[in-house]
């Protein structure tokens, strides 16, 4: 079945999802993602999940494309990463978002075993590598600003190396 057949069927609206300035590259991702979708690979996930796939591995792929403003056969470990944690981590996914670096992982070996990508196995297990960062990602929380040693006390002294205490040399600066 032809990609971009299938995700229009799905009702998958390109404008919203790629933004990538080449036509030739924007149709290419939407053939690639469109095979995989309709593959046997994809066949033992729920109904639910199915019908979220399709914007996911497009706005992955398209994001990591877009980084270094690449052809989706020439991506890399920084491409993904981009793809993962600023693209799919914004998307509206409910409870299933937990699963979106799995199904981009998968996405990413489905395409070296067709023969569309090389190197999509290794880039698949950083994908999956990446889970944390995605959780955090998705959940909208920075991570605390640690102090990289302890708070310098008024009596403590002078970090400077004046041999005078804090209070009387630094701290008023």
């Amino acid at each position: 079945m032809d990609g971009g057949v299938f995700l229009l069927a799905q009702g998958v609206n390109f404008s919203d999802t790629v933004r990538v300035m080449n036509p030739y590259t924007h149709e290419r991702i939407g053939n690639w993602v469109g095979d995989y979708c309709g593959s046997e690979a994809v066949s033992e996930l729920p109904a639910s999940h199915k019908e979220l796939l399709a914007p996911v591995l497009l706005a992955f792929l398209t994001g990591a494309c877009e980084h270094r403003d690449l052809e989706p056969d020439l991506i890399e470990e920084p491409d993904v990463k981009h793809g993962l944690l600023l693209k799919v981590s914004r998307l509206d996914l409910g409870g299933v978002a937990e699963h979106a670096p799995d199904w981009c992982a998968g996405f990413l070996v489905g395409l070296t075993e067709e023969g569309r990508l090389s190197g999509g196995r290794v880039l698949g297990a950083y994908v999956r590598a990446l889970r944390g960062a995605f959780k955090e990602a998705v959940s909208g929380k920075t991570a605390p600003i640690v102090r990289p040693s302890a708070r310098i006390g008024r009596n403590d002294p002078c970090p400077c190396g004046s041999g005078r205490k804090y209070k009387k040399c630094c701290m008023s600066m």
